[in-house]
């Protein structure tokens, strides 16, 4: 019996760190999609007239750079409370649309929204305007061929490693290589939208916490089922 609320509050535990992760990593996700998008030239106009509008509404000089910080907080503030209310509201859910619907969602989200938000935000802005913007395409494809297949071919990996005797290394491993790809791939444009602003250059970490907090829920947070030897 102490065992099983041992378990339970390791679960619980465990689940508010990959909700609470996930949701900042969606925020974000589209905090950095935003920037990458109002960065863009053919958009200068409209972002022109967003940072005016929040430096008069802040009494701020235009060069202080607090509009892009305003934008850039405000965007993953409000995308992390959305998400985070609704995985507050499925926290009930049964046992059978946790498994099939929440737990698949949690990973693809933990695996896809940065790039494919940040894909999306050059996309739309007219497509990549600097160097640091080039993103991985497969050849004779859209933008989002690449964000497709890496991220399909990784999820297929860790389904199909996860009951393995050495499935969490194996996890592990793979986690790594994706998330090094994506670093390989966003490093400069991350740099460039977010480190300027030195103390806001944090919030990356979330993207691949997400991704190792989902993975160690996956293997040693669950509670509903017998825990694996």
């Amino acid at each position: 019996m102490r065992q099983r609320q041992q378990l339970r509050s390791r679960a619980s535990g465990m689940r508010i760190l990959r909700e609470a992760l996930i949701a900042l990593n969606v925020g974000f996700a589209i905090a950095l999609g935003s920037r990458s998008y109002l960065q863009q030239p053919r958009v200068g106009r409209l972002s022109d007239k967003i940072y005016r509008a929040i430096n008069n509404l802040l009494h701020m000089p235009e060069r202080t750079g607090a509009a892009d910080v305003a934008v850039y907080c405000g965007t993953l503030l409000l995308g992390t409370l959305v998400v985070a209310l609704l995985l507050l509201s499925l926290r009930r859910a049964p046992l059978a649309f946790s498994k099939i619907v929440i737990d698949p969602l949690a990973v693809l989200l933990a695996l896809a929204a940065v790039p494919t938000a940040w894909v999306a935000g050059i996309a739309a802005g007219g497509g990549p305007s600097r160097p640091w913007q080039e993103y991985p395409t497969l050849p004779h494809m859209g933008p989002f061929s690449f964000v497709g297949f890496e991220v399909g071919v990784v999820i297929l990996l860790l389904y199909a490693v996860r009951r393995t005797s050495k499935g969490f290394g194996l996890s592990m491993f793979i986690l790594t290589l994706h998330y090094g790809v994506w670093a390989y791939y966003m490093w400069e444009a991350v740099r460039w939208a977010v480190w300027p602003y030195t103390w806001l250059k944090w919030s990356a970490v979330v993207f691949p916490a997400s991704g190792v907090f989902w993975l160690l829920h996956d293997y040693y947070g669950n509670s509903r089922v017998e825990p694996r030897p």
